[in-house]
């Protein structure tokens, strides 16, 4: 158990670490709820004495609870409450010496509950159109309580305590618009050993979740740094003449004002195209790509464009047939992410222009960093 559960720790730390240190101005917060399917493997209560050992068998459980995080371009740190809730079905009873090592299977009852706080990393490992796979880890701490684990009328234990925990995930996210997501994913959840006193004596015992969980959350507070358009000017309203008390002496008719027209400010100029550079020969988006293309998005919705128009390049290395099929996949790559980040399929049109409009002139069969990008422009 104790060596299991040290994979886990050294597997949590990085992926913890690498959502840390990605932290940039792209980034938003986001909450959720979360459901469980918990399949709990047999787990077995231990002396440390001899070779004394009850393995409890449990029914399949359910487990809920929330979750708050961020997310920094393809990373994602988040602290993490679950409560889950198992029944004992039935238990196995070793003998505990090689003299006696016989086996004795017996009904059970009772109740297993464990609240884990867990402090989690996440990392995109694969993203489609509409789609990201995300694996992560976390590391926490659980508070495991058995509710009267008994065989007939006979309590075996009762009691309660905290132990250091760990556990590895899996999950398919999609987004279901206006900032939603869902996501369904798989867990494994390991605890080191706590001690519980037993009508056997002292014994050890951890907890151990196998489960399926579904998440909905939503985003909130993007942190995205683009200028606001600019505001509207209020129009000038004209002055009306005051009317002429009644009876008076009529005057000589005076030459009317000037009406002055509402000044209706320009809207705000768009901002220039947006550049997404590519390694060589690859189609790849990096975290600095991610980053403007979240900047491209944000624009896109604060300075309410009516589409986006995406061109993909090449440099000159290569065939001018291969340059057009890596200047497609560049431009599909960038719109895929665009969508990610709530910008309709719709409004974004693709062009491929291969290795035909460099940014930097260069001679044939020439790598030039310049000229591998997508550029993002935006149309009002």
């Amino acid at each position: 158990m104790r060596q299991s559960l040290s994979v886990l720790l050294l597997a949590a730390a990085p992926l913890a670490f690498t959502a840390a240190s990605n932290a940039d101005d792209q980034s938003h917060w986001y909450a959720g709820f979360d459901l469980a399917l918990s399949g709990s493997p047999e787990a077995a209560f231990t002396r440390r004495a001899d070779s004394f050992s009850l393995e409890a068998k449990k029914h399949t459980g359910f487990g809920g609870g929330f979750y708050f995080g961020k997310k920094y371009g393809k990373n994602r740190l988040e602290f993490e409450y679950i409560l889950r809730n198992s029944y004992f079905d039935a238990f196995e009873l070793t003998g505990t010496s090689a003299a006696n090592a016989t086996v004795s299977k017996f009904d059970a009852g009772g109740t297993q509950k464990n609240e884990t706080l867990m402090m989690n990393g996440w990392t995109t490992v694969a993203e489609g159109t509409n789609w990201s796979l995300l694996a992560g880890a976390g590391i926490g701490f659980s508070h495991l309580s058995l509710g009267r684990f008994r065989s007939g009328q006979t309590e075996i234990a009762d009691g309660r305590g905290w132990a250091p925990t760990a556990q590895l995930m899996a999950e398919f996210v999609r987004p279901i618009g206006s900032g939603l997501e869902m996501g369904l994913g798989y867990r494994i959840v390991r605890s080191t050993k706590v001690s519980f006193d037993t009508n056997l004596g002292e014994a050890q015992y951890s907890a151990k979740h196998n489960e399926l969980f579904a998440r909905l959350s939503w985003r909130f507070g993007d942190t995205s740094r683009t200028s606001s358009p600019a505001p509207m000017a209020k129009p000038v309203q004209p002055v009306a003449p005051a009317p002429a008390p009644k009876h008076a002496v009529a005057e000589p008719a005076r030459p009317a004002l000037p009406v002055t027209q509402p000044v209706v400010a320009e809207p705000a100029p768009l901002p220039k195209p947006f550049i997404v550079y590519f390694a060589f020969d690859k189609s790849d988006i990096s975290g600095r790509a991610l980053d403007t293309i979240i900047k491209a998005a944000k624009a896109y919705r604060t300075f309410k464009a009516v589409e986006i128009q995406a061109t993909g390049h090449t440099d000159t290395a290569g065939t001018e047939s291969y340059n057009e099929k890596l200047a497609q996949a560049r431009v599909e790559a960038v719109r895929n992410a665009l969508v990610r980040e709530g910008v309709p399929t719709d409004k974004i049109m693709l062009t491929a222009e291969g290795e035909n409009k460099p940014a930097v002139i260069t001679n044939n069969n020439v790598r030039e960093s310049q000229n591998r990008r997508v550029e993002i422009k935006l149309v009002r």
